[in-house]
């Protein structure tokens, strides 16, 4: 199955993301780039005002997110 598509059914779900402030963000939409907002850490309070902001990954490293290496 192609990236892209499994991607947009992951929509909505949050996940662990290095290039997060937090080390976490939810998968807002899927294109070209995935678009990530991010949530509250979980680890703490560190860099929680940085929630509700958003960023972009490419698709390759969107996977990883959530399905590891």
């Amino acid at each position: 199955m192609e990236i892209k598509v499994m991607l947009e059914k992951m929509i909505g779900q949050e996940a662990g993301v290095n290039q997060s402030p937090t080390l976490s963000a939810k998968l807002i939409s899927v294109g070209n780039k995935c678009v990530w907002e991010v949530t509250p850490n979980h680890y703490g309070i560190r860099n929680n005002n940085h929630v509700g902001e958003r960023f972009t990954l490419p698709l390759w490293i969107s996977e990883n997110c959530f399905w590891g290496v």
